[in-house]
């Protein structure tokens, strides 16, 4: 496939002008108004990098996510017995993100995405009476219910604070970067 070379620094900065004569960098969604864009933005199992900390010491995992917009907080599925869940029983506190966009090799349109998401994660093990039906929204794959029950336990991340960051919303004349808050 063809590749689009990068711009140039100049059309760069050309970008750059145009963008910032335009543009609020106050500006900012409401509260309300901004969870209508992390909806959308996370329609179904998405893969986040996620971070626990124990003895000081923060370890890093990839972990699909996925949102239950009514309550405002995501469910992850994970192995019993993970380092990851030791961490989490000890101190639940996570730093999440998950990120998209443009690349320099990749070349194409110049836009970034990303959800990063500080909160807390409670583990829910199989003998919780929310296991099963947080289970089915979660949408498992290659897995029977069965096996999951005695194989995985879930996380419900209830996020304290999120960071939305598009570049689209540049357009709209407002900041790429936009925060929500649970109240």
């Amino acid at each position: 496939l063809p590749r689009t070379r990068p711009p140039t620094q100049e059309q760069h900065a050309a970008e750059e002008d145009h963008v910032h004569v335009h543009r609020d960098p106050a500006a900012r969604r409401t509260e309300s108004e901004l969870w209508q864009h992390v909806h959308p933005a996370l329609p179904g199992r998405e893969r986040f990098s996620m971070a626990t900390v124990h003895r000081g010491r923060p370890t890093n995992t990839t972990i699909d996510f996925v949102l239950d917009k009514d309550e405002k907080v995501f469910y992850a599925v994970s192995e019993k017995g993970t380092e990851k869940l030791s961490h989490l029983k000890r101190n639940p506190n996570i730093s999440a993100v998950r990120a998209d966009g443009w690349t320099v090799a990749e070349g194409g349109a110049r836009q970034w995405f990303s959800i990063q998401i500080d909160g807390t994660s409670e583990v829910i093990t199989s003998k919780d009476a929310r296991f099963m039906p947080i289970l089915k929204k979660f949408e498992l794959v290659r897995i029977s219910e069965e096996r999951a029950i005695r194989r995985f336990d879930i996380q419900r991340i209830t996020p304290r604070h999120i960071v939305f960051f598009d570049t689209t919303l540049l357009a709209e004349g407002i900041s790429p970067y936009q925060y929500w808050s649970r109240d």
